[in-house]
């Protein structure tokens, strides 16, 4: 029986935004496929990401360990997962300055890192299938009227500074002010017509009331004052009555 040859490429995928999301999913399409071609746009002209912490929980280590990437992000944990027995919770709202109150325990406790330098590890990673565009953020997206349920035809990007391209599979990873989330609920509202569910509410993100205000502070300058602080071997949540939970989390910077 004769085999059919396949295409080298079956199809191409674009990926907007080159945050965590975006920098792993094109490392996992490149591990199970590298003959998938891979473009990846990102607005800012380099791979950056905001913030300073970030916490990885079992089953984001189990995806790191499966990529063959948790080595590398072991050198970099602020506390070993192995070790923790997870995070503690303390009364923070009392006027002698709370006290312990339980501990969530856990088979692998949280490890918590620094988001460039994971994002650092993530870019080296990125596979060889995978172009990087920066300093293309995207505006919207077209898709082609499609003949029939077989047929096939690119979806043209649009991007601010007016190029376009073309792509068989989008996906957007653009952070809260998506504009791949914002075209196709807009485009779902005008093919629902007069349906009862207004499509448009989820076009924009939703400020939902609850506000996090967010700081660094230095281990070394803990241990100076405070050598035996709990926060410099685990993650503690400080919560109270009628307060957001607010996680500490203790970086070398």
């Amino acid at each position: 029986m004769a085999v059919p040859v396949l295409p080298s490429s079956k199809f191409g995928v674009a990926i907007c935004g080159a945050g965590i999301g975006g920098l792993i999913l094109a490392i996992t399409i490149g591990k199970y496929d590298p003959s998938i071609p891979i473009d990846l746009y990102e607005a800012h002209d380099s791979i950056v990401t905001p913030g300073v912490g970030v916490t990885v929980w079992k089953q984001t280590h189990d995806v790191m360990v499966d990529l063959g990437l948790f080595d590398e992000f072991k050198q970099i944990l602020t506390y070993d997962p192995e070790r923790s027995r997870g995070p503690r919770v303390r009364r923070g709202d009392i006027r002698e300055g709370g006290y312990h109150w339980y501990q969530r325990a856990h088979r692998y406790g949280p490890s918590p890192m620094h988001r460039q330098q994971m994002i650092a590890i993530l870019e080296r990673h990125l596979p060889a299938s995978c172009t990087v565009h920066p300093k293309k953020q995207l505006v919207s997206y077209v898709e082609s009227e499609q003949e029939d349920a077989h047929s096939t035809l690119p979806i043209r990007l649009e991007f601010a500074d007016g190029t376009t391209a073309t792509t068989d599979v989008l996906i957007g990873a653009d952070g809260i002010r998506s504009a791949v989330r914002k075209t196709m609920f807009k485009a779902a509202a005008r093919d629902a017509g007069n349906e009862e569910m207004n499509l448009e509410q989820y076009v924009d993100a939703t400020f939902t009331g609850m506000t996090v205000y967010r700081s660094l502070i230095s281990a070394e300058i803990l241990r100076k004052e405070h050598p035996d602080n709990i926060s410099l071997k685990e993650m503690t949540i400080c919560t109270g009555k009628g307060r957001v939970d607010m996680i500490v989390i203790f970086l070398d910077v």
